[in-house]
């Protein structure tokens, strides 16, 4: 076995988004691109915020629900083109990482279709779908493609969905997002960080 140490300094803490990121980060595991896209929508700003505001101004209740189902409906078009363009950024990581833990696919396979290159393009991605992600997600996905890249070099068949996969079989997502919620989640992991200590560990 290889270790290696990450220091990322002070960067701060997830704030309101951290289950939602949560939930994002389950949909990717599950493979599931509409969930990510949902996502996307929920905790970004995005090109349409202006014309909420502008609808929610209008004193005419008729004309209110009328420009509301029609903002619904442009949203749920575009989530339907980006689950699309989403799985185009997914699939070659998927199929790689499927490969490999198949015994056909080689290390140099994961390294052009790693993690670290997918989150990269969602940056761009939303970009293109006038999505802007708060500085906490932004600076999530930059950690996790740091994690993986540092994770690859110190072992080259280092599957960041099995990780994933492990966590959340620890933590199933709703029982991880109801600790979160109810702000127990710091005192859980430290109880599971207490029970994973060795005796003589333990100050």
């Amino acid at each position: 076995n290889r270790l290696g140490y990450l220091d990322f300094g002070i960067i701060g803490e997830v704030g309101v988004t951290r289950a939602q990121m949560l939930r994002m980060l389950h949909a990717i595991t599950m493979k599931d691109m509409y969930g990510v896209a949902k996502s996307f929508f929920e905790f970004s700003r995005f090109a349409f915020a202006e014309d909420i505001y502008v609808v929610d101004q209008l004193e005419e209740a008729t004309a209110k629900e009328k420009y509301k189902k029609a903002l619904v409906l442009i949203e749920e078009i575009m989530t339907d083109n980006l689950v699309a363009t989403l799985g185009k950024v997914f699939l070659p990581w998927y199929d790689a990482t499927a490969l490999l833990a198949s015994g056909k696919g080689s290390s140099e396979l994961l390294r052009g279709n790693s993690a670290s290159r997918v989150f990269a393009r969602l940056v761009s991605v939303a970009r293109d779908y006038s999505i802007y992600f708060p500085r906490d997600v932004a600076l999530f996905f930059r950690t996790l493609s740091i994690i993986d890249m540092v994770a690859l070099r110190l072992s080259p068949r280092f599957d960041s969905i099995g990780a994933f996969s492990a966590f959340f079989q620890e933590f199933p997502l709703e029982t991880a997002v109801g600790l979160i919620e109810n702000g127990t989640y710091e005192k859980k992991m430290e109880k599971v960080i207490q029970f994973q200590r060795r005796p003589d560990d333990n100050p």
